[in-house]
C-alpha cells in the first residue's frame, strides 16, 4: 500500500499540515517544548518564511515547505536522535511533559495513552490523545 499513499498524499500535499492552531490552542504530531521553540523561533528558517502576522502553526506550516525544514524533524536522545530536543515530528512525552510550550494549550498524538491524559499548568496544557484502540472519543478542554 506505501506506493498508492505516497501517490495520494504527493497528490493531494496541500490538504496536510505540519500544524493547526486556533488562538492558543495548537495541534501537532508530538508537541512543542519550550527549549526547541527558542532555537526554532531564532532559527534561519524561520527568518526566511515569516511574515507580520504568523502564527506559531503559520510558520511550522511554511517552514516545512521552505526547504529548511530539517528543524522540524530533529529527535532528541529521548528518541535515539543526537539534538538537544525533539521537534514536532519527533518530540518524547517526557520532554513535553517536563518543557510544554508556555502559553499554548497543545494537543498530541505520537505518545500512546491507554487513555487521554490532560496536564494543566498555569498558562498552558498538553492533551496526549494517541488512543489507537479507541475508535470514538471526544475531549473538552478543561484548563
Amino acid at each position: 500500500m506505501q506506493p498508492e499513499l505516497t501517490h495520494l498524499f504527493n497528490s493531494n500535499r496541500e490538504l496536510f499540515q505540519m500544524a493547526y492552531q486556533r488562538r492558543n490552542i495548537i495541534f501537532t504530531h508530538a508537541g512543542i517544548t519550550n527549549t526547541w521553540y527558542r532555537r526554532f523561533r531564532d532559527s534561519v528558517a524561520v527568518y526566511k518564511v515569516r511574515t507580520y502576522k504568523s502564527s506559531l502553526a503559520d510558520l511550522l506550516n511554511a517552514v516545512e515547505l521552505s526547504g529548511y525544514e530539517d528543524i522540524l524533524f530533529t529527535p532528541s536522545p529521548f528518541r535515539t536522535g543526537e539534538d538537544d530536543d525533539g521537534g514536532p515530528l519527533w518530540a518524547d512525552y517526557m520532554e513535553t511533559f517536563q518543557d510544554a510550550l508556555n502559553g499554548y494549550h497543545q494537543f498530541v498524538g505520537h505518545s500512546p495513552q491507554d487513555e487521554p491524559r490532560q496536564l494543566c499548568w498555569r498558562g498552558k496544557s498538553i492533551t496526549y490523545l494517541d488512543v489507537l484502540h479507541k475508535q470514538n472519543y471526544f475531549h473538552e478542554l478543561h484548563c
